[in-house]
């Protein structure tokens, strides 16, 4: 009974741990609304958050998987409540 206890004990942690390293890579704990500003001049709203670990702004599709915003090209400026952000290129 005692080493199944510590196992759950330790399991548990280890869950923990690679929860906690995961929110590390994002600027927000949750994910914002947004508002999405494209170069031709149209406007959309959704919910994002930035990975720094990747170098991309990320959302949750309708499955709960996290994917980039993509073409980030088109993109001049996101606005969140308390920030504003130019997306470019890397290596530009």
């Amino acid at each position: 009974m005692k080493k199944y206890i510590v196992f759950l004990l330790l399991s548990n942690i280890c869950f923990l741990s690679l929860e906690a390293q995961t929110v590390k890579h994002f600027v927000f704990p949750n994910e914002m609304e947004a508002v999405i500003l494209k170069k031709g001049g149209g406007k959309s709203s959704m919910k994002l958050n930035y990975n720094k670990a990747t170098e991309e702004m990320v959302y949750s599709d309708t499955d709960g998987q996290k994917k980039a915003l993509y073409p980030i090209s088109q993109i001049d400026t996101i606005y969140f409540s308390s920030r504003e952000i130019h997306p470019f290129r890397k290596g530009l």
